[in-house]
């Protein structure tokens, strides 16, 4: 498990996936490799005590994505595809748990629609917090 996690069970309407945090941690640590060359998962989850096979599966998910790049062979591994600035929280968390947010009710999924006095607010609280995982990159993060 990542240093900066607990072990206690998350809980709570809004929280970060185990998912989530994995790849923040990944990219972090590739943002500071910079220059330094391309860093292989198995480097990666020794150093820091982290699950090879789920930091594989966070890793694929996230190329997949475009937010890193993979070269295989003996000098191989992983390095981001563009600048720490460039890459927002919000597309994290879509490469890895699809959709940011989603209250349905606000969005006309819900069966009580045409009597609910909430439906306006809970839209302009789910557009309040997607815009504010767009505004956040990943160097604002890591600084």
């Amino acid at each position: 498990m990542n240093k900066c996690s607990s072990a206690r069970t998350r809980t709570g309407a809004l929280h970060l996936t185990q998912k989530v945090d994995y790849g923040l941690f990944l990219l972090s640590v590739l943002a500071r490799q910079k220059s330094e060359g391309q860093l292989s998962i198995r480097t990666i989850t020794k150093e820091h005590q982290l699950s090879f096979a789920f930091l594989q599966k966070v890793a694929r998910l996230l190329k997949n994505s475009g937010l890193i790049v993979a070269s295989r062979g003996k000098y191989g591994g992983y390095t981001l595809a563009k600048s720490p600035k460039h890459i927002r929280l919000k597309s994290v968390i879509d490469a890895l748990e699809g959709p940011l947010t989603r209250i349905d009710c606000a969005y006309g999924s819900c069966a009580r629609q045409e009597f609910c006095s909430l439906q306006k607010g809970l839209k302009k609280i789910n557009d309040e917090i997607t815009q504010s995982y767009l505004s956040k990159t990943l160097s604002s993060l890591i600084e």
